[in-house]
């Protein structure tokens, strides 16, 4: 069993005693009337051998044993595969290992051999905290309905050091705040019903960076959200990873998926293509091309003038980051998330 050294985790779970686990073992196991639910957790991979193992590791060691775990790798070259090996003796671990068509087709193969009730996908060099699905099944059991039940996740870099939340989360999010792209569901800390998941028809093989953009959107047309303020995930950030850096690729997905709401009704055309030319604002400020962007954020302020404020704090939020540079914002980023949390900040809607 790895021991995970991260201070800051075991900081913001403090209160999470091994009486408070002992006692919510005992709430679970008290509801003699329902069952537990399963929880199964795809996760795709590729060449992740220097993560996976601690990926593995976070899930196989939850305090809730009631999962069924598969990874589906994509044929990996490096040492994924010998490492996966190692886990076999474990019934509730699976894995294949076969070319495909990238992340969105791993997920889905996962999809169609999964027999759980709650869905998550952890990719391949993320990693879940301690107590995590004790915490989702909890709120599963007391929700009302089938629901999209979400936490908090943090940032870890390649050495497991702490870099803060995740930007933007949010406490009570609806359809329309996913659909503004203001706030962010962090997808390692989502969990669905699996029969809603394959209602909406899984993941979209067409979409390679918007894909879990896409699904939360088709899941809150048709049940609702339930938030747990706890850490559940730890997003990891490291060269071969996709950040949250705005590329073309991004941009154009995110605008496929906004047509498309379009299209079903949800969402009007001035909200649409505000939200697309903020995007493509950040992604020109990023690259050092500040009169594009500048032309984009004036087109977005034109068209919808309630992003006039979001549009000024893009602006000095993406100016800064590129003067100082990214290895000093992200270390400013943390100072400042560490200081509204310890401000108790995180009750309020927006969180960074």
């Amino acid at each position: 069993m790895l021991n995970f050294c991260y201070q800051h985790q075991v900081k913001i779970n403090s209160n999470l005693e091994a009486s408070y686990l002992m006692s919510e073992y005992g709430l679970l196991k008290a509801k003699t009337n329902l069952s537990l639910p399963l929880v199964s957790i795809i996760t795709p991979s590729y060449n992740q051998g220097k993560f996976i193992r601690k990926t593995i590791e976070s899930v196989l060691t939850q305090n809730y044993e009631k999962i069924e775990y598969w990874v589906i790798d994509g044929g990996s070259t490096d040492e994924t595969i010998s490492i996966l090996k190692e886990y076999e003796s474990d019934s509730r671990f699976h894995w294949i290992s076969e070319s495909d068509r990238g992340q969105s087709d791993a997920i889905n193969k996962g999809l169609a051999r999964i027999k759980g009730e709650i869905f998550s996908w952890l990719n391949s060099d993320d990693v879940l905290v301690q107590n995590a699905l004790f915490k989702v099944v909890s709120a599963w059991m007391e929700a009302e309905q089938p629901s999209i039940i979400y936490g908090l996740a943090r940032f870890i870099d390649e050495c497991d050091n702490d870099l803060g939340l995740c930007p933007r989360q949010c406490p009570n999010m609806t359809l329309e705040k996913i659909l503004a792209w203001k706030y962010h569901l962090p997808q390692p800390a989502v969990f669905a019903p699996v029969e809603s998941v394959r209602e909406v028809g899984g993941i979209d093989l067409s979409l390679h960076y918007a894909m879990d953009f896409d699904l939360w959107i088709k899941l809150a047309e048709k049940i609702p959200l339930k938030h747990i303020s706890y850490n559940l995930a730890l997003f990891r950030l490291h060269s071969a990873s996709k950040t949250f850096t705005i590329t073309t690729s991004l941009v154009n997905d995110i605008a496929e998926v906004l047509s498309r709401a379009k299209k079903r009704g949800i969402l009007d055309d001035k909200q649409a293509q505000s939200c697309v030319n903020l995007l493509s604002a950040k992604m020109y400020m990023e690259m050092g091309d500040f009169s594009t962007a500048m032309v984009k954020l004036k087109s977005a302020v034109m068209i919808n003038p309630s992003v006039t404020l979001e549009s000024a704090t893009l602006i000095v939020r993406c100016v800064t980051r590129f003067l100082i540079g990214e290895k000093k914002w992200l270390h400013l980023r943390f100072i400042l998330m560490s200081f509204f949390e310890a401000n108790k900040s995180l009750r309020n809607n927006n969180w960074a």
